[in-house]
């Protein structure tokens, strides 16, 4: 019982979080990070501060940039619910109360209580109240009988209609020699017990059950009549004993004169409870449901119709029955599916959330990280800064982003080493990234002593060294995001492509940036011009020279190749064996600005370059 009782508290207490210290006056601060999207870097942090003197909860959420600058924060108040939680030694739940805060203090709200069979550990009551401003009220209860052999014999139930507690249900067990035989169904009604149905139990002659009748009781009549009758037999889905029953209606539609059925089929355990449902459903719009449950937890729904729509939805809990994850797949206009996980401390409290949605539009994904404060020590920590700038380049700066709570502000901060710091007394000092790893001690103290110390790593990234290949003619850099390249140590400034023409020969080098924007090292080539074939062709000619509206090239072989770049081996414009008829072609001019310019003839025969001047 504690479990899911614990579980409910986490969520209604910490659904909220912080980023600054305590005030010193019984603050509680709780931290939560959120990653955002595919790149899953961080986008915002969202702080609760509790005052648990007055029940008021500030919320404040601060954006964060890819910089680690945070935004202005914007804050909200309410009132909040404090929860008290007393349990056993075995972790069970004794008392759960819920205090709703009134902006003042607290005042009572909702209580539950427990009672344990202390032999075996099991649940004799369960009562809920409400506070009516002097007293507890009760509100509902449950209690539970056992026999000698401390096998479940009886259960009742209760609910306040107004004049206090009056008996709703209760479900009694006949056993014989430690074996239950009947169970036997009642509501209550006027203060006398009604009978509903029971079921009748018979086993084995090693004592397991082997058969089940259902009986209904009819009430005009004072008698039993049988229902349903079936075995015990292994089930597939769980590979245990079990029963399946299957229950039948039948509607007639008057308006368009037609019968409509439904069916809910049902494996009951041999403990009682439903492990598996399918509902057919076979109305006008029929659809077929199944659902599977470990004891009374929901594992896996699954679900489809006449339109082809279907629903699967899966949920994953611990060995002790608190909620770890979920996954859902559906389909009918478009496919969808989503998923979430779950994870807690010792006291099983939140510690972290991550969800994401898929549909033919994209995936958007969140990861939420949670940290509590505490009320005797400082908690201190840093974000990764590749959580929110992803990869850190030298020479960049970055800020750092603190999660500090606990003790008693204001705060003192101390890095150390002050290498590349804006500030070694900063909690949040911008750091200009080394070549090298580094490491950083921090400590800080507060007012009344405490103090604490971490350690902050920053790891550069350092892309790769870009490769330059020939391929003729063109000096060819490896994939990057851009390229400046340059000649004997001369920046060429035009020349950004990933391709250049070298025009004469030395050693070339580009320098790159990668796609997070880190500056690489210089790759180098030293280009040396081997000509092949007939370099002096006395059959070429290239005129005129200088040009002014076009340049005539004669005596070209057939297939061959030409490029113009200009001084700087900034390729203009690429000609091939299709622009040549008879061994000639053209090249319009009446473009290009005065000034130099290259063309370098290509062939399987001939390899040349020829200097041309346009002059308009």
């Amino acid at each position: 019982m504690k479990k899911y009782i614990l579980l409910f508290s986490v969520f209604f207490t910490f659904h909220i979080h912080e980023l600054f210290a305590q005030n010193c006056t019984g603050d509680s601060v709780v931290i939560t990070t959120r990653y955002d999207d595919a790149y899953d870097l961080l986008t915002r942090i969202v702080t609760d501060s509790f005052d648990i003197n007055t029940g008021i909860q500030t919320q404040c959420i601060s954006t964060i940039d890819q910089m680690g600058n945070i935004g202005p924060a914007t804050c909200t108040t309410q009132t909040f619910i404090r929860f008290y939680l007393e349990r056993n030694h075995n972790m069970d739940t004794l008392v759960f109360v819920r205090m709703q805060g009134t902006g003042s203090g607290f005042t009572n709200f909702k209580k539950t209580e427990y009672i344990y069979q202390p032999v075996i550990d099991k649940p004799l009551t369960r009562i809920e109240y409400l506070w009516n401003g002097v007293n507890w009220i009760p509100k509902f209860s449950e209690a539970w009988n056992y026999d000698i052999n401390n096998n479940l014999s009886g259960y009742l139930k209760q609910i306040d209609k107004g004049s206090g507690l009056e008996n709703v249900q209760r479900r009694t067990y006949a056993i014989a020699n430690g074996i239950a035989t009947e169970l036997l169904f009642q509501n209550d009604s006027m203060g006398s017990w009604i009978n509903q149905q029971k079921y009748l139990i018979t086993h084995s002659i090693s004592g397991e059950r082997d058969s089940l009748y259902i009986q209904f009781w009819n009430q005009y009549n004072s008698i039993w009549f049988d229902s349903i009758a079936c075995n015990y037999q292994i089930q597939p889905i769980n590979n245990e004993l079990g029963v399946e029953i299957t229950w039948a209606s039948a509607t007639y539609d008057s308006e368009f004169g037609t019968w409509y059925y439904d069916t809910l089929i049902s494996i009951i355990d041999t403990s009682d409870n439903i492990i598996f449902q399918e509902h057919p459903g076979l109305y006008q719009n029929s659809h077929q449901q199944y659902k599977y449950y470990n004891y009374t937890q929901l594992i896996k729904s699954d679900v489809s119709d006449d339109y082809g729509c279907i629903s699967n939805d899966s949920y994953f809990y611990d060995n002790h029955g608190i909620l770890t994850g979920t996954h859902y797949h559906g389909a009918c206009s478009m496919p969808s599916s989503s998923g979430s996980s779950f994870s807690y401390d010792s006291l099983y409290r939140l510690t972290g959330y991550s969800g994401n949605i898929s549909s033919n539009i994209g995936t958007y994904i969140i990861h939420d990280e949670i940290y509590y404060s505490d009320f005797n020590q400082i908690g201190l920590s840093y974000l990764d800064p590749m959580q929110y700038a992803g990869h850190l380049c030298p020479g960049n700066t970055v800020n750092t982003v603190p999660l500090v709570s606990g003790g008693c502000g204001p705060y003192h901060f101390q890095w150390y080493p002050a290498t590349g710091l804006s500030s070694d007394t900063l909690s949040n000092p911008e750091i200009t990234i080394p070549e090298d790893s580094i490491a950083y001690n921090v400590t800080v103290s507060d007012s009344i002593g405490n103090s604490t110390s971490i350690t902050f790593y920053v790891y550069p990234f350092t892309p790769d060294i870009p490769v330059i290949s020939y391929q003729a003619p063109l000096l060819v850099s490896s994939y990057a995001r851009d390229y400046q390249w340059y000649y004997n140590g001369t920046m060429l400034i035009n020349d950004t492509n990933q391709s250049l023409l070298p025009i004469n020969d030395g050693i070339y080098t580009v320098v790159t940036h990668d796609f997070f924007g880190c500056l690489s090292d210089t790759g180098e080539f030293n280009y040396i011009h081997t000509s092949t074939g007939e370099v002096n062709n006395n059959k070429l000619q290239v005129f005129p020279n200088p040009a002014n509206n076009e340049i005539i090239l004669d005596g070209l072989y057939a297939k061959s190749e030409i490029f113009m770049c200009d001084i700087t081996g900034k390729i203009i414009e690429r000609y091939s064996e299709k622009n040549i008829a008879n061994g000639r072609m053209k090249i319009s001019c009446a473009e290009l600005s005065d000034g130099i310019y290259f063309l370098r003839i290509l062939s399987d025969k001939i390899r040349t370059d020829r200097k041309i001047i346009v002059q308009h």
